[in-house]
């Protein structure tokens, strides 16, 4: 059977984005910045490095945002609303008054 002859799977939503990032403490900054992040963890290696970070946002509801020094990104799966995607992508976009 070809891959285009399979029935897609069906998304519930998303709970969480895991963005890679180069450099970590710029990143931090923007996206707190540009999205008003809370910062909830710190993920430290075992040397007391900090590699990753995961966020809250009022305006997302239940969906987490995540950075971490790495090349892959990671979409976890809940639910999500139009109203929230819409003022992510609102929010995300200089054109529409992002801070």
């Amino acid at each position: 059977m070809a891959v285009s002859d399979r029935a897609a799977p069906r998304l519930a939503g998303i709970f969480g984005v895991k963005f890679p990032v180069r450099d970590l403490a710029a990143s931090r900054d923007w996206y707190e910045k540009v999205f008003g992040l809370t910062l909830e963890f710190e993920f430290p290696d075992d040397d007391g490095v900090v590699r990753g970070v995961a966020y809250s946002a009022p305006e997302l509801g239940d969906i987490g945002v995540a950075l971490c020094c790495s090349t892959t990104p990671t979409v976890w799966r809940s639910t999500c609303t139009a109203g929230t995607a819409a003022t992510w992508t609102t929010r995300a976009d200089p054109a529409t008054g992002a801070r």
